[in-house]
């Protein structure tokens, strides 16, 4: 049974991607991939290309949605939506 919740715990908590979720308010990172096609194409449509940078603006007090600035578009999301876009971070002050 150990081994089981072992094996389990591992795959949820250890992930190497950092997505706009993990971001701080005023952090930018430059988007890299999607987690989700469908909602990947959506984003694109709206100017969320991989190689853009994104910024979190603002965060909703209830901690949903999300404010994000995409070139000059400001961009409310759903956090779990945010989840579904890779990033790497960015060291550039825009």
């Amino acid at each position: 049974m150990l081994s089981i919740f072992a094996h389990y715990s591992e795959s949820f908590l250890i992930s190497s991607e950092l997505t706009v979720n993990d971001l701080a308010i005023g952090q930018h990172a430059t988007v890299t991939h999607f987690n989700d096609a469908e909602l990947g194409h959506h984003l694109m449509e709206m100017g969320v290309i991989p190689g853009e940078t994104i910024t979190l603006e603002r965060i909703a007090p209830m901690g949903d949605p999300i404010a994000v600035r995409v070139s000059d578009l400001l961009l409310m999301m759903r956090r779990q939506e945010a989840s579904m876009i890779c990033v790497e971070e960015c060291n550039v002050d825009l």
